[in-house]
């Protein structure tokens, strides 16, 4: 379904994005996501982070400090919209806080973060003692 959705061809793609515990292999089938993906010859990428650096990430792009988006959005692309308007945190503050895992606007929202997260990174980020 990847493959006949992709418009210019694998060729052409720079890279998917996908969470990381795609990489996971299941115990029904004995391989993973990320490894079928990967034998059809479609170049997945991934990283693990944590929610907030993604979410952070996230708003970056759509106000900069200067009070200018980065992120341009095609209108068609309706889940996501949806799922950036409602999007929310709990009522109750957590000490972690993680926004609300409902089960339907999370996912759109994890999307885009794995995006984020992994474009135009390389190789992971290093701590440095300055």
């Amino acid at each position: 379904m990847i493959t006949a959705r992709t418009p210019c061809g694998e060729a052409n793609v720079t890279a998917t994005f996908c969470d990381p515990a795609g990489a996971g292999v299941n115990d029904v089938t004995g391989t993973s996501a990320v490894r079928e993906l990967r034998a059809r010859n479609i170049k997945v990428r991934y990283r693990r982070s944590s929610i907030l650096e993604g979410i952070e990430l996230i708003r970056r792009a759509i106000k900069t400090g200067e009070g200018q988006s980065k992120l341009l959005i095609s209108p068609r692309c309706a889940k996501l919209i949806e799922a950036l308007r409602c999007y929310h945190y709990p009522e109750q503050c957590s000490p972690d806080e993680l926004p609300l895992k409902d089960g339907l606007y999370d996912h759109p929202i994890d999307a885009l973060r794995y995006f984020f997260i992994n474009h135009n990174r390389t190789s992971a980020l290093k701590t440095r003692n300055y």
